[in-house]
């Protein structure tokens, strides 16, 4: 069962359905919508273009928390594999946004 975020992101992406119309796909915004990165990479393969290399763990109450990256709820070794086997070849960008240091 997807979120109802999730859900509207993969409405809007399909009832787009352009060339033109591609995807910064963050594994951990996905985790923190109650979704699985792994099943939504391999979902949005013809999209996306960049994606990031962030964690995060979903909280009981739905709030979520930043992590560094290898220490929250996204299966790296999944998700890397997903990303070989959707043939994706661009980057994986660092991204911290809740800490006061970013590196």
């Amino acid at each position: 069962m997807f979120s109802n975020n999730s859900i509207t992101l993969r409405r809007m992406v399909k009832n787009v359905d352009s060339d033109h119309l591609k995807t910064n796909y963050d594994p951990e915004n996905i985790v923190t919508m109650g979704d699985n990165p792994i099943d939504g990479a391999k979902e949005f393969k013809k999209y996306t273009i960049h994606t990031h290399a962030k964690d995060g763990i979903r909280n009981d109450d739905g709030s979520h928390t930043e992590t560094v990256t290898g220490e929250g709820q996204v299966n790296w070794e999944e998700y890397l594999k997903a990303l070989k086997e959707i043939d994706y070849d661009g980057f994986l960008t660092m991204e911290r946004e809740s800490t006061d240091m970013p590196e």
